[in-house]
């Protein structure tokens, strides 16, 4: 069936942008792309489409998501989102429950956060080259979901530390980011493996054993920069998609994946 919008009788403003498939089943899966640019580009929609999937992508304010520890304040960006999940789900055929986060850079860190505060609004986050910003969450609400992330060992815009940037505010570290996502230690080993291995040659992803929530925690280390590839959310969409619950792997995987 074709893919049509749901006439509203008040439709709210939609700052966001939205591609669907030209014919596709009565309810929709969904890949949610966040980007402080804004806009889809080219990529992420030959992915949606190859998927089957809608793609929506909520657009930033000044290039920027205003999360807890970033430079910007512009709105109050859980509200923003669960606007925008309200508005689109009324709006055309999509299954809530089938709702994949993705984002790169800024859009990674606010990925990162809706992982925290939001994470039974989606089936699985997947983060590109982000983390939480300082100061980091105390804790986060529960059940963890399904998270896959990938980070560039070379990235120097947001590295694996963190950094300081203007105004005093400050990059959170990787590693510590991930011991407030999982508190149980089950990452605790990951940062000297990964300083002490040689740079992988293509995708090099461990998923964490042990920890107390069976859900899915998998991190993807790549040997380059601050960098994103559109073959890495397909990646974490097929796993997340895949039949039954996304619950931890077999631990250490490496491959060249490129984007399409």
């Amino acid at each position: 069936m074709p893919c049509r919008e749901r006439p509203l009788p008040d439709p709210a403003p939609r700052q966001y942008s939205s591609e669907r498939p030209d014919r596709c089943d009565p309810v929709l899966p969904r890949l949610w792309r966040l980007s402080a640019r804004g806009g889809l580009g080219c990529r992420p929609r030959i992915v949606a489409r190859r998927l089957g999937a809608a793609l929506v992508a909520p657009d930033g304010i000044g290039r920027s998501w205003s999360f807890p520890g970033s430079p910007a304040s512009s709105r109050d960006e859980f509200a923003f989102v669960a606007q925008v999940l309200a508005d689109v789900t009324a709006r055309f055929p999509i299954d809530p429950q089938r709702i994949v986060a993705s984002g790169f850079s800024q859009g990674g860190s606010m990925v990162w956060y809706l992982a925290c505060r939001m994470p039974q609004r989606f089936a699985a986050f997947a983060p590109i080259a982000g983390a939480f910003w300082q100061p980091l969450p105390e804790s986060c609400a529960l059940p963890r979901p399904p998270f896959i992330h990938v980070h560039g060992l070379a990235d120097r815009t947001i590295p694996l530390a963190g950094r300081s940037l203007r105004q005093g505010v400050r990059q959170g570290d990787l590693f510590k980011s991930l011991a407030v996502l999982a508190p149980d230690g089950c990452t605790a080993a990951w940062e000297n493996e990964i300083r002490r291995a040689d740079p992988p040659g293509g995708l090099a992803c461990r998923c964490a054993r042990g920890c107390s929530s069976p859900a899915l925690l998998e991190l993807c280390i790549h040997a380059g920069g601050h960098a994103a590839e559109a073959g890495w959310v397909e990646r974490a969409w097929r796993i997340a998609m895949q039949p039954g619950p996304a619950i931890a792997r077999p631990a250490h995987e490496t491959r060249a994946i490129t984007s399409p």
